[in-house]
């Protein structure tokens, strides 16, 4: 009788452990890079565009070019009304402070840490933009 009452809760727990679990949130796994609050590091060559919007003047963009087509989309736990956008190859790097500094790496394949964002309006100079945590040469021997 023993035997079968210690049989039967490690049969119970046996069987429990062979449950289906809880679906992974595809949002979180989709295999895509995320938007703020997520932080992202990226690795492309940088480029200037000039963008102007209808009535204004027109601004210089610091762009980056990643080496593949990449997806960005929300967080499951954001609520952002951020969109998930496809094959976006070409990101803007905003600048929080230094921007001087950070256009003379125009040219250069560089390493950038930061959040993710939509760009808007007309004056978007790609439909995602990167706010900059840091920047630099991709190698540091460059």
């Amino acid at each position: 009788m023993n035997k079968f009452l210690i049989a039967l809760p490690l049969s119970a727990l046996a069987l429990s452990a062979c449950q289906q679990q809880a679906p992974v949130d595809p949002a979180v796994n989709d295999g895509c890079l995320h938007y703020s609050p997520a932080q992202t590091v990226l690795v492309g060559k940088t480029y200037t565009k000039d963008v102007t919007a209808p009535g204004k003047m027109t601004r210089k963009a610091l762009m980056m070019k990643l080496d593949a087509p990449a997806c960005v989309s929300p967080l499951a736990s954001s609520h952002a009304d951020f969109k998930r956008v496809d094959n976006i190859q070409d990101i803007e790097l905003v600048a929080q402070s230094d921007i001087v500094d950070m256009f003379k790496l125009e040219g250069y394949r560089v390493r950038a840490k930061g959040a993710l964002a939509t760009e808007q309006g007309d004056g978007a100079a790609a439909p995602v933009g990167m706010t900059l945590l840091t920047i630099g040469p991709a190698d540091p021997n460059q």
